[in-house]
């Protein structure tokens, strides 16, 4: 759905042909003959026809005569969808008209329907002098039109090649830990298959806008992101990001020497030697959650459905109470560099505590390996198995390369392990989302027992805290599919058929795991959450 915010109204030939799916989806078998729809035909019947305009006005005149010529059923699709000033600036004109020509070819709109249109615009025809007189008062204020998410007939333009081809070296090196790595990095890139479709690739702001608003459950890939969304302000080589950590008066970074299988502490400029030699000639170092400290880049698509960014800024009250906001807004805030040499290799983990991630390639090239099927059953065989048995997944893999400019985006609970083939800066973060909040619930009861089998990462009371901040925030707002999907994420917290009264829900404990009080609380939200979806169902 357009929206200012999301487009800055400057939309795609893609982005277009996304919001006629839906806007004709939502018509079904029907003409928009209601007074719904009215205001925006007749307004858009003006845009088309007058001629007095300037030379935006004389642009979108000429555009929608030309979507008249496509046929006048997509003449009130466009009018029903679109306002003047994305029309005024949309790119690629006509690519645009293309892409709805091959649009309508493969979706060709019912006979009943063309005649329909032909006889609504024959209406407006006949009454063109007045509504172009009514139109002078009216201008450019267009009302936002409301359109559906749900799309019968979408349309993908073929998309590139996105699944990795990098070769895996020999290991030279007689180091026994890095040599595991090694074996376990072959063992996992041999059980890669060429499989496109476990991967989401998309292209434009409404395709990767209306997939963050559902509990995805393919990893998504949008190849050169950064060529429409730059990362302004940010480093752009691992020199760059050194001096700017020289400017803060960092000293030293804390990364994984594989050769030692540990982390330790190393100075800036034993950093800097280090990256000015190839990966051959020194042991690999992996520098990882470099938290971001130079200009704040969230994704626009994320920053829009970040859950706790959201419940944070509406527990804080009021922009005005600006200390209090910006304390608040540090715990959401978690964006890092992640700085790796060449030869790196990480093995399998899920990000912690039930966070989606999102990666963004600056300098070099990373692999990552991904489960060709995404379920539930994947971060549990995780959980059960461990890091370093990829043979245990019985679908495979596939692997994807991660270049300058490129943003990959995981689900909660997503295992991967990643191959740093080169030195390697990305820049990336944590967030949740309302319609995964109870996937992250439910990777977070997972990753309670197990932990570092699980994630690279322990549980923080941070975590529990912000947990109880979004289920407070949102609890009275969920519809009945989150509130489903979070009620029944109580069974990994132990809320069973025997346990339905809250005082038998608040004597469930679970031995041996860390911050038994905070999940107690959180334990109880969640039943008072299960009941209120119990009393709605009823």
């Amino acid at each position: 759905m357009p929206n200012k915010n999301r487009m800055n109204n400057r939309l795609t030939s893609l982005d277009v042909c996304d919001v006629l799916g839906r806007q004709r989806t939502s018509f079904g078998e029907d003409l928009p003959l209601g007074l719904e729809h009215d205001p925006f035909i007749r307004q858009t019947y003006y845009f088309t026809y007058n001629k007095s305009g300037k030379t935006e006005g004389i642009r979108v005149n000429r555009r929608l005569q030309q979507f008249r010529q496509i046929s006048s059923y997509i003449w009130i699709l466009v009018a029903t969808s679109l306002t003047f000033t994305h029309l005024a600036h949309l790119q690629e004109f006509d690519e645009c008209i293309k892409i709805i020509e091959a649009w309508v070819d493969k979706y060709p709109i019912p006979e009943h329907l063309g005649i329909g249109a032909c006889m609504l615009l024959q209406v407006l025809d006949a009454q063109g002098d007045s509504i172009l007189t009514d139109g002078r008062k009216i201008g450019k204020k267009i009302s936002q039109r409301k359109i559906p998410l749900r799309n019968r007939f979408p349309f993908h333009r073929k998309c590139n090649n996105i699944l990795s081809r990098t070769t895996i070296p020999i290991n030279t090196s007689r180091n026994r830990h890095i040599e595991a790595r090694w074996k376990f990095l072959h063992s996992i890139d041999s059980m890669c298959k060429y499989d496109q479709t476990s991967i989401t690739q998309v292209t434009s702001d409404g395709q990767l806008d209306d997939l963050l608003k559902r509990p995805f459950e393919k990893p998504i890939f949008w190849q050169n992101y950064t060529q429409h969304y730059p990362l302004h302000g940010v480093p752009n080589s691992i020199p760059d990001l050194l001096a700017e950590l020289r400017q803060l008066d960092i000293k030293s970074l804390e990364a994984h020497d594989y050769a030692k299988d540990k982390n330790h502490a190393v100075y800036l400029d034993d950093i800097a030697e280090h990256f000015r030699k190839p990966p051959m000639f020194s042991s690999p170092l992996n520098f990882l959650d470099i938290r971001n400290q130079i200009f704040s880049r969230v994704p626009v698509h994320v920053n829009k459905v970040d859950l706790l960014r959201l419940a944070l800024r509406r527990q804080a009250g009021s922009a005005g109470k600006s200390e209090s906001l910006r304390v608040l807004l540090d715990y959401a805030d978690h964006e890092f560099f992640l700085l790796s040499s060449g030869n790196s290799v990480s093995t399998l983990h899920v990000d912690t505590a039930g966070q989606l991630t999102y990666i963004i390639g600056i300098s070099g090239r990373k692999t990552w390996y991904l489960p060709r099927e995404f379920t539930p059953k994947t971060y549990e065989i995780l959980a059960t198995f461990g890091s370093s048995t990829p043979e245990t997944y019985s679908d495979g893999w596939v692997k994807i390369d991660i270049m300058p400019g490129d943003l990959l985006i995981m689900p909660p609970g997503c295992p991967h392990a990643v191959f740093t083939a080169e030195h390697s800066l990305t820049f990336g973060g944590n967030f949740y989302t309302l319609p995964h909040l109870g996937s992250s619930l439910r990777v977070l009861a997972l990753q309670a027992k197990f932990n570092y089998v699980f994630s690279n990462e322990s549980i923080t009371e941070q975590h529990y805290l912000n947990f109880l901040v979004m289920l407070e925030t949102c609890k009275e707002t969920m519809d009945s599919r989150q509130m489903a999907s979070v009620a029944s994420s109580g069974i990994g917290w132990g809320i069973t058929d025997q346990r339905k009264r809250q005082e038998d829900v608040s004597k469930i404990s679970c031995d041996g795991q860390n911050l038994p009080e905070l999940q107690q609380t959180l334990r109880l939200l969640i039943w008072d959450i299960q009941t209120k979806g119990f009393e709605r169902l009823d």
